[in-house]
């Protein structure tokens, strides 16, 4: 484990009926992601498994980047901030997304 690496969950409520929307337009920034952004070692979407009772679920993303700098980038990137102001502009959100910076301090990833 780096000292330097940075790690993000995100957490996202869309509007009911809008979950889907907003994981396509996930989708599109991981794609970019996934080819472009050699200093993101991981990059995940998750959702809830069962609606609130309000009917709404939860989006959460689990990030890794090697380093603040490849964060600083991603943030930048012409696909993230389209994402961004998608789910503006389109209003796809109960609420702005939580997101809280981390560093490791200790577990496991993998047992490959």
């Amino acid at each position: 484990m780096s000292s330097s690496e940075v790690n993000i969950v995100a957490l996202m409520r869309p509007r009911k009926g809008q979950t889907k929307k907003v994981l396509d337009l996930i989708q599109e920034a991981a794609n970019h992601v996934e080819k472009n952004e050699q200093g993101t070692d991981r990059y995940e979407i998750y959702s809830s498994l069962r609606p609130s009772k309000e009917g709404t679920d939860t989006i959460c993303m689990v990030e890794r980047y090697k380093h603040k700098q490849a964060l600083k980038d991603h943030g930048g990137s012409e696909p993230f901030m389209k994402f961004q102001s998608e789910l503006s502009k389109q209003d796809l959100l109960l609420a702005p997304p939580v997101i809280h910076v981390l560093a490791r301090r200790g577990g496991f990833s993998s047992r490959l």
